[in-house]
């Protein structure tokens, strides 16, 4: 499904670089078949993590 709307974008923009699939979430990724595709996981304690 993913892979599709990736696509989509790409033909879409013309985009010629890397598209990075990220997903922002509470509860994180659900690690199945498809976990695979998304490239970046962010999660609260990363946004809100002191420097």
């Amino acid at each position: 499904m993913a892979d599709i709307k990736i696509a989509v974008f790409r033909e879409a923009t013309n985009c010629r670089k890397t598209i990075q699939l990220s997903v922002i979430s509470t509860y994180g990724i659900q690690k199945n078949k498809y976990s695979g595709i998304v490239n970046n996981e962010v999660l609260p304690d990363d946004l809100f993590e002191e420097a």
